[in-house]
């Protein structure tokens, strides 16, 4: 980083604002495309393996490179939203079970609301 644009986040804190959007947006690309890389480059390259040799590779590696390229398609869902911190804070209030303020009714409180609402109705 150089002087100028050091002293240009300074004066302009809203460019330092989308700096940090873009640089999120960019991990988050380099992630996908670092997830489609290691997971569809084994295929490609035994693609071309099998191409000139045939027999120079097992089906069974061959079959679990191109499974391995489908795990692609499986991961990205998880990456797109665990790349979010909003997602990330949900999920893990789902997962753990931690409903802040959520006070569920008992049986007696359901049969009284039943009641009421009944009598009303009659009305």
């Amino acid at each position: 980083m150089n002087i100028l644009t050091f002293f240009d986040y300074i004066i302009n804190p809203s460019r330092s604002n989308s700096l940090k959007k873009e640089l999120k947006a960019a991990r988050q690309l380099g992630m996908l495309v670092g997830v489609f890389t290691v997971t569809w480059l084994p295929y490609f390259i035994l693609f071309l393996i099998v191409a000139w040799c045939h027999h120079c590779v097992s089906d069974t590696i061959y079959t679990a490179s191109i499974w391995l390229g489908y795990l692609n398609s499986t991961l990205n869902p998880l990456i797109y939203p665990l790349c979010n911190k909003h997602f990330r804070h949900a999920f893990r209030k789902i997962f753990y079970c931690q409903h802040a303020n959520t006070k569920l009714p008992n049986l007696n409180e359901l049969r009284e609301l039943h009641a009421l609402h009944s009598i009303r109705h009659r009305r």
